[in-house]
């Protein structure tokens, strides 16, 4: 049963309030008296108990003599007026709170609206209001419209407005657009002092649309918090930066947690073990014109967690001055993105939001920044970058001397910009940033304009630009094309005649680290998607880095000059120099850019007429792509790259009804590489290391460069090692009148399908290998082309090698390897020849073994010819014999395959015979003999036991051995004693027989050798004691050369 008393408070005089109330209280459905009740705690104590008592007050005043113990009932409303009623002790000063209350049932709530709670005090926790809760949870204290004024316990006691103890609920409810504050006695507010507390457990909602203010310590609350609705506002000016709530090792935050938006924020400090703002959250930042004058969020092992859809707000109000930056939030764990959001897209769309107060958040470590976009033009009489604050680039550049140099510092990690600068105005722009982690420049603004733009300059002027430590994100280029000229340029542009055609230079410095990213210039027929000009050049220092990442445009993802259509006039195709001059040289690096458009151009990282590249820094293309041609790199008139590069996951991915070429680089024109490594590139259709068209110089020529004792590999992916497609890392050309060279003195060994080079190929120095292995199928050319080694260079390899014409020059050196009969040279047809100069020399590759009896095709060919012409197949033996001269010693000679004179085939076979068995191995083949060791394993081992026998080379100064160890198993270990040939705990006098093992070991040499025991399944190890471990040992010169193979007996004890 239910019952409402209602207190009618009287006044006496003038209105004025008497110490003594008198009133009334109504318990509705109770007919056994109706009494008057001057107080809230006469009444309680009047009200019958397991009753649930609802009491309103009628009058704006009420004093209270004493606590109101509300533990005897389940429920308890207590309402003041619409307008509020105030409650406060009498006599003034008295020290008891106004309620308290112990749970001692598993429900339970004490509701509380339109009271202003003032003046009450306790010696203990809980100044006004006291609940302790020792019966699980699902209590609540619910306080609707409450202001809490002047209440309090002994300094350093939590709180002095309401302390929970337990697992009670406290919702705290503000209607409408009302305002409730909680302010503390003093300026600096302490715990006890009209604060909000409770001990771990507890949870704090916010409720009702209205605001909540605290500007009281309530570092004691210790349990979690939820802004449901509304706003909760920790500390409401500058003067009130003491405000706290939370503290960081207790309790998780959540805002936003309703249906409708929440906010949280102030001058105050709010503590949390984590904190979360919600998709209908509003976080308002507070900030002061003074260093340190903001609100501050310091979250604990939970992190700081931000959802996609929340709001940030700025509050400057009465703000003069700006310092550079706050620190507005502090984690112990992370800053992280909801779900699967990076954190880095939520800080661009907060960043988003606070454009209109050229404002910008960042990260330093754990901490979360808010930062004043502004940007200092540097006094040229002062130094350390002092000067004139301007709230952007523009605005510096249009501040300084033209005849000067201007130097720019931002002062934030992220800066905005709303339209573009001129930097050609200038003899040159420096812009260096010193933030911890650099500077992001991006656009204000979803408009399309590039961040400079030298459009409107003359002719002959140049961006000369020098970039430290910063990021150039997000610009992107309307671009105009007419007539097939295209202009560009997301983040640097350079258009200014009436073709659009651009015939100005960007010289681009990096003084520091200096990224591209996320520019866009992809409107059809527009190219440079960071960069548009005729000529592009970048420099540096080796210890600073440009980088270009996942920007696009319809040709040339990252840069573009002059022109995008250059095919038809390659003299305007423009330039891009890297690292061209000067002695230090700035690593570069393309990653992830794209060229989206699938017209017969391209460059997924560069598209332009010349690529140079030189220096000692690597150049670095990856993950760049292209729709039609030249996945990283789109060239007209040539490439010439001379340092170290790495051309690694490049791609033109198959188009219907569009030829994709050139998975890394496609060129029109010569291409010159040196030591360039390509590593997992494709193009659908050809061509997936380099394709070289030659429509515009079909006498185009590819030279490859491999300096030193370096070897470059190409290698299809492992899944094509049996037979790889042409469009892994392959090199392919359109001409049969272009010109492959290799030179150097390193290896380039080619583990590709390179059947799509029609041209003709050079190998003028170093070695140029087809198939590096015998796993390898590689290809290499078709029977259109011919193919020319030079003295003292090295062709050949375990490949499929087309051509019409092989010629070897003197000196030249072919290295041979036994291999499959289709493999090796292929000359096939009466046109076909293979010209062997006398003075050549040959190369052997390992053998197979055994050696197959009829031996192996090496070379098909129409015609043998030696250096003086046609042979006629009777005189193949006098062309062959220098080459047989050198085989010799192999047991192995080249004899042309022929019936009664005539080709058994269509074409000639050049067959390489085995005419001395012999065992050679390796590459170079070394001569080896089978040793077969022999033990008679029966009567030395038991049940579970085997024999090894450990050999090397012998050792000096009393060592047995001398360096590494090699091992053989007998009978490979497939079989030890079973137990049906003698006991497991005694015998070892079982059926004698002999255990084998055999190792081919290099002849000329004297081994030394050791019999262990091992046992069954165990890895075969040496110990240091081989006085007690070995059976028998002893040592084994192998000398003779005449010997395949021999049977070494071993006896049980033997010692030599």
């Amino acid at each position: 049963m239910r019952f409402s008393f209602v207190y009618m408070g009287l006044y006496a005089g003038m209105g004025v309030f008497s110490s003594v109330c008198v009133g009334t209280v109504s318990l509705q459905g109770d007919t056994r008296t109706s009494n008057p009740y001057p107080t809230i705690s006469a009444a309680i104590l009047a009200a019958p108990s397991a009753t649930d008592p609802n009491i309103t007050l009628t009058s704006a005043n009420d004093s209270e003599t004493a606590t109101s113990n509300l533990s005897d009932f389940l429920t308890v409303g207590i309402t003041g007026m619409a307008t509020g009623t105030t409650i406060s002790p009498s006599p003034a000063g008295s020290i008891f709170p106004l309620f308290t209350r112990t749970f001692t049932s598993a429900s339970g709530s004490l509701t509380i609206s339109n009271l202003i709670i003032s003046g009450f005090k306790s010696n203990s926790s809980g100044g006004a209001i006291a609940v302790t809760n020792n019966v699980g949870s699902g209590k609540i204290i619910a306080l609707t419209d409450t202001r809490f004024i002047g209440n309090s316990t002994p300094s350093g006691t939590p709180g002095g407005a309401v302390y929970l103890d337990g697992t009670t609920t406290l919702n705290y409810g503000v209607s409408g657009v009302k305002t409730i504050t909680l302010n503390p006695a003093a300026t600096s507010p302490t715990l006890g002092d009209n604060d909000i507390a409770c001990s771990s457990g507890n949870l704090f909602t916010k409720l009702g649309s209205g605001e909540l203010v605290l500007n009281t310590n309530n570092a004691n609350w210790l349990g979690s918090t939820n802004i449901n609705e509304g706003a909760f506002i920790v500390g409401d000016s500058v003067a009130r930066q003491g405000a706290i709530w939370g503290a960081t090792t207790f309790g998780a935050f959540t805002v936003g947690t309703g249906s409708s938006k929440a906010t949280l924020g102030g001058y105050g400090t709010v503590n949390a073990s984590s904190l979360t703002f919600g998709a209908n959250s509003i976080w308002r930042i507070l900030v002061g014109g003074s260093a340190g004058s903001h609100g501050t969020l310091y979250v604990g092992s939970g992190g700081l967690t931000l959802t996609p859809g929340m709001q940030v707000q700025i509050d400057k109000t009465g703000t003069t001055s700006f310092p550079d930056k706050y620190t507005i939030a502090t984690c112990g764990s992370g800053l992280r993105g909801a779900g699967n959001t990076p954190f880095a897209n939520m800080l661009a769309a907060l960043n988003a939001q606070l454009t209109g107060y050229n404002l910008s958040l960042s990260t330093n470590g754990q901490n979360l920044l808010l930062q004043q976009n502004t940007v200092t033009l540097q006094d040229p009489t002062l130094a350390n970058g002092l000067g004139t604050s301007y709230a952007n680039i523009y605005s510096a550049l249009a501040a300084a001397d033209r005849a000067s140099a201007p130097i720019l510092f931002p002062r934030a990690n992220v800066h905005t910009e709303s339209v573009s600068s001129d930097p050609s105005l200038f003899t040159g722009v420096t812009i260096t940033s010193s933030e911890l982690g650099g500077t992001t420049i991006s656009p204000a603004t979803l408009g399309a304009f590039a961040l400079f733009d030298s459009s409107a300059s003359a002719d002959s002027t140049a961006q000369n630009l020098t970039l430290s430590n910063v990021t150039v994100q997000g610009f992107k280029a309307v671009g105009t094309s007419k007539s097939g000229y295209a202009t560009g340029g997301g983040a640097i542009t350079t258009t200014s005649d009436d073709s659009y055609v651009s015939t100005k230079t960007v010289n681009l410095i990096a003084s520091g680290p200096v990224n591209f990213s996320r520019n866009d210039a992809s409107p059809v027929n527009v190219g440079g998607g960071a960069i548009f000009a005729n000529i592009v050049t970048i420099s540096g220092s080796a210890n600073r880095s440009v980088t270009f990442t996942d920007n696009q445009a319809a040709h040339g993802g990252a840069i573009c000059t002059r022109r995008a259509n250059a095919t038809a006039d390659p003299d305007t195709a423009g330039t891009v120099n890297l690292n061209t001059s000067g002695s230090n040289f700035v690593p570069v690096t393309f990653n992830g850019n794209k060229a989206i458009d699938s017209a017969e151009i391209g460059g997924g990282a560069i598209c332009t007429g010349s690529l140079n590249a030189g220096g000692t820094s690597p150049l670095t293309f990856s993950g760049n792509t292209a729709a039609s041609r030249g996945g990283a790199v789109y060239t007209v008139v040539g490439v010439i790259i001379s340092c170290p590069t790495t051309f690694k996951d490049n791609n033109v991915p198959h188009l219907y009804g569009v030829y994709t070429y050139g998975g890394a680089i496609f060129s029109a024109g010569n291409v010159s590489l040196t030591d360039t490594q390509f590593i997992n590139n494709s193009a659908a259709t050809g061509g997936g290391a380099v394709f070289m068209n030659g429509q515009e110089e079909s006498t185009a020529t590819f030279t490859y460069t491999v300096t030193n004792s370096k070897i470059i590999t190409l290698n299809p992916p492992m899944s094509d090692l049996s037979f790889p497609a042409i469009d892994h890392d392959t090199i392919a050309c359109s001409s049969t009148d272009a010109h492959f060279v290799k030179e150097g003195t390193g290896t380039l060994i080619l583990n590709t399908n390179n059947i799509d080079w029609k041209g003709n190929t050079t190998v003028k120095a170093g070695a140029m290998i087809v198939g590096g292995t015998s796993a390898n199928v590689a290809f290499w050319g078709t029977t259109d082309g011919t193919i020319i080694v030079k003295g003292g260079a090295i062709f050949g390899g375990y490949g499929y090698i087309n051509a019409k014409t092989v010629t070897f020059e003197a000196n030249s050196i072919w290295w041979l390897v036994p291999t499959d009969s289709d493999k090796g040279l292929q000359m096939p047809g009466t046109s076909g020849s293979l010209t062997l100069n006398p003075s050549m020399k040959v190369q052997l590759g390992a053998f197979p073994y055994p050696f197959a009896n009829s031996g192996y095709t090496v070379a098909k060919y129409g015609k043998l010819r030696d250096s003086n012409g046609d042979t006629a197949p009777a005189d193949s033996e006098t062309v062959l014999a220098p080459l047989n001269d050198q085989l010799v010693t192999y047991g192995l000679q080249l004899k042309q395959n022929t019936i009664n004179g005539s080709p058994a085939t269509p074409y000639y076979s050049l067959i390489l015979q085995q005419v001395a068995t012999r065992l050679y191995l390796g590459s170079p083949p070394v001569q080896n003999v089978l040793v077969t060791f022999d033990a008679p394993g029966g009567k030395i081992t038991r049940y579970g036991q085997g024999l090894v026998v450990w050999y090397g080379m012998p050792g000096t100064d009393g060592n047995f051995f001398g360096g590494a160890l090699s091992c053989v198993a007998l009978n490979n270990r497939a079989k030890m004693v079973r137990s049906t040939d003698g006991s497991a705990s005694s015998s070892n006098t079982v059926t004698p027989w002999s255990w084998t093992g055999s190792a081919a070991l290099p002849i000329g040499k004297t081994y030394a050798w050791q019999l262990w025991k091992s046992k069954y399944g165990e890895t075969p190890t040496y110990s240091i004691s081989p006085a007690t471990n070995w059976i028998a040992q002893g040592q084994l010169s192998l000398t003779d050369s005449s010997v395949l193979s021999l049977t070494y007996q071993i006896t049980p004890g033997e010692k030599s």
